[in-house]
């Protein structure tokens, strides 16, 4: 890891370096730098314990849209308007949203109409709202500690509810979409997670808070309660917390960009979404990446607002950051225009940079930001617009309506990508977001380039392009090992479509020793020991599933299977429907309830789930050759 840099404006008798010793999760390599809090002894004590010396900061910083981030839902918490009775209807999924408080308890109902009977019917109450409300308000929910995104959100802009972003277009994936450390540790304070788990939380904090922007706050509240007091007039610092006005640019910069530079990360080996702090180097943890398409000077991320900047004039012929305009500590809903336009004025007062008519100019009410930072539509979140903070001159309508056509994929936090780095980009940027075979071949060719054959990268690739035979012979042939839980995971996918069942089980127990309570892995291992007619096991793995999450569809539906194997088709029948209950639509439940339903000569009820199947997969060949023995019956 690089030596850090550091603005030391105070004399040399008080300049300190300090050597920190480093936890291997937390940092890959020794930090150097004078603040203390950089210590992994350092410890997060929470925005109440600032509070105590800092409470007028702390009630401006509360209304900023960073402390209004994320909470309990509540009607006090929410922006969404309810004065009306708000119905989503997704019209490519069938299903209706209608989102509703009873008492102060926030509920979302789904449900589908046949005519004017309602068929399908699943409520789910709504544990968190995230977001300020200067956007959107998104809606989490909490089973068992594990926290997952409900399908719609309110655009406060537009003043409307619509499905939430990502899920529209036919990719609503209802109540299953998880949320991660990945995006929980952007979006909130940090929370205390389960390692073993993708998405399970012991505590949930509410709010971003002063620490993720000046580091873990313990040594240097306990200083104060001890009396140790640091003149910090003029340029002295006190290296017991951060201040980010004390980093040099590019740290300074790398503050705010670790979440206002949305896009696709790739953590350093051996590091995790909580490593990096403030007076750290980003890079150092973390790469992001961003596409670059042929229209990206007008349409690019809402989180994009460090990179847009970086691209401005401004900022390159200046020592701009961002806080020369934005006081985190103040809601920029608190600022008038006048202020904003100051902070134009600051650099540009007195010089002949505008080339508008003074009759535009009276017109615009010398609003520098009118033209300048334009609002614009994002490529990722609908009903949203956002300042584009590139500081562009005025675009014209034809060339905002340019074809977008992909360019690269641009590591933006770090000049200076490895070949390995740059394809684990392409290969998470393929998961995550667009699956084109182009970006899985630059992969291939990044880790062609590399200097080191990294094994978990190339399973990564041949599983993503269900290349079974390929991992299995890779690991053969080379003997691999692997302390990855989803490298483990992928291997064991691999021998299970190559019905290597035995091998597969291993494979799949590796991850599991590493995430135990990741319930997909946790179901793999159940589908391989029915596999291996291994019932007994199979149960007790699919009640530990479903003890975390008793909505986890394929461990339902499976649990039937088992049920009708051993001749209990009153269980099977149950948990056949519970698995539609929470998901309508699960083609195997409707196929094992209908195969049941027509075993037991119930011929019309079956006819009910064989339409269905019909109508949502009627080119499905497993769906046609049910259809076809419900004729002969």
């Amino acid at each position: 890891m690089k030596k850090l840099r550091t603005i030391i404006f105070i004399t040399i008798s008080v300049v300190l370096c300090y050597v920190v010793s480093c936890d291997k999760k937390q940092h890959a390599a020794t930090v150097q730098s004078p603040y203390l809090n950089l210590n992994d002894t350092a410890q997060y004590v929470g925005m109440n314990t600032c509070k105590g010396c800092h409470e007028d900061i702390y009630k401006s910083y509360i209304k900023t849209g960073m402390g209004k981030s994320f909470d309990v839902a509540s009607i006090q918490k929410t922006a969404a308007d309810f004065t009306n009775q708000h119905l989503i209807f997704d019209t490519i999924n069938d299903l209706y949203y209608q989102p509703y408080f009873k008492n102060d308890t926030f509920y979302i109902h789904e449900y589908r109409l046949q005519g004017v009977d309602t068929i399908h019917s699943l409520v789910q109450q709504v544990s968190y709202i995230i977001g300020s409300g200067q956007h959107t308000n998104s809606h989490l929910f909490n089973i068992n500690g594990f926290v997952y995104q409900a399908p719609i959100t309110f655009y406060t802009q537009a003043q409307k509810w619509d499905l939430a972003p990502g899920f529209e277009k036919g990719s609503n994936t209802r109540f299953k979409r998880i949320i991660s450390d990945e995006c929980m540790s952007c979006h909130n304070a940090y929370p205390t997670v389960f390692n073993e788990s993708e998405n399970k939380y012991k505590i949930v904090q509410q709010g971003i808070d002063c620490e993720r922007c000046h580091g873990p706050g313990s040594i240097h509240s306990q200083q104060k309660k001890d009396g140790i007091i640091v003149d910090t007039t003029g340029n002295n610092y006190d290296y017991t917390i951060v201040n980010p006005r004390g980093l040099n640019r590019e740290l300074q910069v790398d503050v705010c960009q670790r979440c206002h530079l949305q896009g696709i990360t790739v953590l350093h080996e051996d590091n995790d979404y909580h490593t990096y702090k403030p007076g750290m180097k980003l890079s150092d943890v973390m790469d992001v990446f961003l596409p670059r398409y042929t229209d990206s000077d007008t349409r690019f991320l809402m989180a994009s607002h460090a990179d847009r900047m970086k691209q401005s004039k401004c900022y390159k012929q200046s020592e701009m950051t961002c806080i020369s305009c934005h006081n985190p500590h103040i809601s920029v809903k608190e600022r008038s225009v006048e202020y904003w336009v100051s902070k134009c004025n600051n650099c540009h007062s007195g010089k002949a940079v505008c080339t508008e008519t003074e009759r535009n100019k009276q017109v615009k009410n010398n609003n520098c930001i009118t033209c300048h930072m334009p609002l614009s539509a994002t490529i990722d979140i609908p009903n949203v617009t956002i300042h584009n903070h590139a500081i562009i001159k005025q675009l014209h309508v034809d060339k905002q309506a340019s074809i977008r056509d992909f360019v690269m994929l641009e590591c933006v936090n770090n000049n200076s990508i490895s070949a390995l780095q740059q394809a684990k980009g392409y290969l998470a940027f393929y998961e995550e977001y667009t699956q084109k075979d182009a970006f899985l071949d630059s992969a291939a060719m990044y880790l062609n380039m590399s200097k080191e054959v990294n094994y978990d990268a190339l399973i990564h690739l041949h599983y993503l392009r269900n290349d079974w035979k390929t991992i299995t012979d890779l690991i053969e042939q080379n003997n691999v090992t692997t302390q990855m839980a989803w490298t483990n995971y992928r291997i064991g996918e691999a021998h299970l479509m190559e019905k290597n069942y035995e091998v597969a089980l291993k494979y799949f127990n590796k991850a599991l020793q590493k995430k135990a309570l990741n319930l997909d892995f946790l179901n793999k291992k159940a589908v391989v020991l029915m596999q291996l007619n291994n019932i007994d096991e199979a149960k007790k793995t699919y009640l530990l599933l479903l003890a975390q999450n008793p909505t986890y569809t394929i461990a339902l539906s499976n649990l039937g299977v088992l049920c009708q194997q051993e001749g209990d088709v009153l269980n099977a029948a149950m948990y056949y429907s519970k698995a539609l209950k929470f998901d309508p639509d699960y083609k195997q439940a409707l196929i094992n309830k209908a195969s049941l339903l027509m075993l037991q000569n119930k011929k019309n009820e079956a006819l009910v789930s064989i339409k269905q199947l019909a109508k949502k997969y009627p080119t499905d060949a497993e769906v046609m050759l049910l259809i076809a023995k419900s004729k002969s019956l």
